[in-house]
């Protein structure tokens, strides 16, 4: 059944102010509406700097409590933008996640991927 595999989520992007609606897929997993996380779609340009982005970024998401649900994992897209590479990712806390965004080490990181990815990120925030 689709159900098992993604799950309705509801965010509003910080331009515009406009709502979305979409499906998350986590391989089954649920996601926990106590925790936070974040959905990256990516188209892979430079397969080399997305690499060193990749090394880096672990790190900044790790140290601001997040925790890979789904990395570069198989999907079946129903809808939108077709992108190869999805990556969830779950933190403590909506805080948690933005502070690890603006932290200096995760934007170190993120110059890699400017160049060599095509990217679209959100935190959604459980209810």
């Amino acid at each position: 059944m689709l159900a098992d595999f993604c799950q309705q989520v509801e965010f509003t992007t910080e331009s515009g102010g406009r709502t979305y609606h979409g499906e998350v897929h986590t391989k089954g997993k649920t996601i926990d509406p106590e925790n936070r996380s974040v959905y990256v779609h990516v188209h892979v340009t430079d397969p080399d700097a997305y690499g060193e982005y990749a090394k880096r970024a672990t790190g900044a998401i790790e140290a601001h409590g997040g925790e890979f649900l789904a990395r570069a994992t198989r999907t079946l897209w129903l809808e939108g933008n077709e992108r190869e590479r999805n990556v969830v990712v779950r933190f403590p806390s909506f805080e948690n996640a933005e502070a690890c965004y603006r932290s200096a080490a995760y934007q170190e990181a993120l110059s890699f991927a400017r160049d060599a990815a095509q990217r679209d990120l959100c935190i959604v925030e459980g209810s």
